[in-house]
């Protein structure tokens, strides 16, 4: 079998795989009782869980995303969503309605460059349709006069503080911050992967820049749906709400773990 029938075996694996995550994410949502009283838990701890599903799932169609140089960048993020969820359910209610509020605020700073740029361009802010849909969006939750600015943290502590109060230090050590040094493009990055070292003797060890080639690692793809499984492991472990439908992660191990032992034999 060639290398084009195996990246084919490989996509057909994954297209059944995030078939499965979003029926066993329907089950979550359907089993889960929710209370309009407290419509703000719901709406953030689905909204996250939904978003780490998105950022996985387009990830797994590409595989020019399962490489050293951007794997790292897009776990980093679904990391940061882990720890700020897990953190969030030490407290649902309040401190969704936390999460909702900051955000609001720097929805209503970047309408306020933006409307501070326009008016340097002479443009009428009437007629700006994403100012005004901006503030329309503020407003369907928040009057924008009640809705506060704040430039630091949404949670008001470093993410390493979230991790620890969230009992998952471990994972913020051993996985967000090697990932942040991809992220922020650092030299324990840069170093490793975007130079090597001259051919020519009479450089004395000279780095020289190199640009590396998209080689997919398919060790990513079990990373990548590790991390939306802890979401739902720990969504599950907090309310209690019953797995109904078959674990997506456990699929998606046994098809690959088929496919590896086929090409090995």
């Amino acid at each position: 079998m060639n290398k084009e029938e195996v990246r084919s075996e490989f996509f057909v694996i994954i297209e059944n795989y995030t078939q499965n995550l979003e029926e066993e994410f329907k089950n979550l949502w359907n089993t889960w009782d929710i209370k309009l009283s407290e419509k703000e838990k719901h709406q953030v701890i689905g909204g996250l869980i939904a978003r780490q599903i998105s950022i996985g799932n387009h990830s797994l169609m590409c595989s020019t995303q399962w490489t050293n140089e951007m794997a790292p960048i897009i776990l980093r993020s679904m990391s940061d969503l882990y720890i700020s969820l897990a953190w969030i359910l030490k407290d649902p209610f309040l401190r969704s309605k936390k999460f909702i509020y900051y955000g609001l605020g720097r929805a209503k700073l970047e309408n306020e460059h933006r409307k501070a740029q326009l008016k340097n361009d002479g443009v009428n802010l009437e007629e700006d349709p994403l100012v005004q849909a901006t503030e329309s969006w503020i407003n369907s939750q928040r009057f924008d006069f009640l809705t506060t600015v704040d430039v630091g943290s949404w949670s008001e502590i470093s993410i390493r503080k979230m991790a620890e109060e969230a009992d998952c230090l471990d994972f913020y050590n051993y996985v967000y911050q090697p990932f942040s040094s991809a992220a922020h493009s650092t030299w324990n990055h840069v170093g490793r992967h975007n130079v090597c070292k001259s051919t020519n003797p009479l450089h004395d060890y000279l780095l020289v820049p190199h640009i590396v080639k998209p080689e997919p690692n398919t060790v990513y793809i079990d990373i990548i749906a590790k991390y939306i499984e802890k979401c739902f492991h720990i969504f599950h472990k907090t309310f209690g709400t019953p797995r109904l439908i078959a674990n997506s992660y456990l699929a998606l191990q046994n098809e690959l773990d088929e496919l590896y032992k086929t090409h090995s034999e």
